[in-house]
């Protein structure tokens, strides 16, 4: 039997986009009507009665109106299930579909971003020939301190560029079904956006980056082995690379001296910010690796790592990133450049000058 559904999820902590899409769903803004807080028959009643909608809302100035972002599919999404299966049965499986589609959405989100984008709420309304079905809904505990007021110019234009970029979520699932280092390091991510203390989200981070390269040490400490890999994967030229290292080595033993320290040393939201900047950067290059060589196996990967560089590493690893390190405004002049440089058979995209962009 075939069902067809539509589902409406709010969006906390992100500024309003216009004909943004992803994964079939359409970024959309809702008026907040308080009248709708105690009408439980109104579809998106648990909008209104979850404290989250509040957190989430915004105004204009000069306007009275109170503003919330939702994502909403405006063409129907189809679901098929067992002729023979219970309304209560399908209600608690659909109900668990919904939840891991929602939550990698919103991991997803994250990686991209590099922004605490939360989806703590949706409402699903499911038909069966045009008539309503049942409906579902669901919200979590999760929350963020990032609001629409926070974004100044340079968060507004890190949001639009970084999504323009998309990960399919085949691609993820399969990494992280066979790569539980993987799946460990981009939980770590994700879930340091969900405290509001500065050094809790640090170590969450770092420990990313343990997940990924802590594996045969070979009596090597953990900080020569992190910031190896960790540095190598990023492939910078030489002078970057020795200062990327020396930031990640650094970025360990404040790490360390908050966790043992017995002093009142508290981590600053910058170097906090820093990091975050650089596991992003591994993770998404991390999955880039695994789509282009098809490796999921961590210590292979980290062998790549050893015997690849700047040079030889695959052209379409380059090229991503490359461009998830250029603004999307210079992408036309990128591709030009790429597009010359490749007819006079100059592959050497991150290291020959001949591929910037001004």
């Amino acid at each position: 039997m075939k069902l067809f559904y539509r589902t409406k999820i709010l969006i906390s902590g992100i500024f309003p986009m216009k004909n943004f899409k992803i994964d079939g769903y359409t970024e959309k803004t809702g008026v907040y009507n308080s009248e709708l807080m105690i009408d439980i028959n109104n579809p998106d009643y648990i909008f209104y009665s979850a404290g989250h909608l509040i957190h989430s809302l915004y105004s204009y100035k000069g306007q009275k109106e109170n503003l919330y972002e939702y994502f909403e599919n405006e063409e129907l999404f189809e679901y098929e299930i067992d002729d023979e299966i219970s309304k209560d049965e399908f209600q608690k499986v659909f109900l668990r579909y919904q939840l891991d589609k929602v939550n990698l959405l919103q991991r997803k989100l994250r990686l991209l971003t590099g922004l605490g984008i939360t989806l703590p709420v949706f409402t699903t309304l499911v038909y069966q020939n045009d008539k309503l079905f049942t409906k579902i809904g669901y919200m979590n505990t999760e929350t963020t301190d990032l609001v629409v007021n926070n974004y100044d110019d340079e968060m507004k234009t890190k949001l639009v560029h970084r999504l323009c970029f998309y990960i399919s979520d085949s691609t993820i699932n399969d990494l992280e079904n066979n790569n539980l280092r993987f799946k460990r390091a981009l939980n770590f991510y994700v879930n340091s956006f969900n405290t509001l203390d500065i050094g809790v989200r640090f170590i969450l981070l770092f420990s990313s980056l343990e997940s990924l390269f802590n594996i045969d040490l070979e009596n090597k400490s953990i900080s020569t082995v992190i910031s190896k890999y960790a540095t190598k994967i990023l492939f910078l030229s030489n002078k970057m690379s020795r200062e990327a290292k020396k930031k990640i080595i650094n970025f360990y033993n404040l790490r360390s001296r908050y966790i043992h320290g017995d002093d009142n040393f508290e981590i600053s939201r910058e170097d906090e910010n820093e990091l975050r900047e650089i596991v992003r950067e591994v993770l998404l290059i991390y999955w880039d690796i695994y789509v282009v060589y098809k490796m999921t196996n961590p210590q292979e990967i980290k062998d790549l790592l050893d015997r690849e560089n700047r040079y030889s590493l695959n052209i379409q690893v380059q090229l991503f990133i490359k461009y998830i390190r250029t603004n999307p405004s210079k992408f036309k002049e990128l591709y030009n450049n790429i597009k010359q440089n490749f007819l006079n058979e100059n592959y050497n995209i991150l290291s020959s000058k001949d591929f910037d962009v001004l």
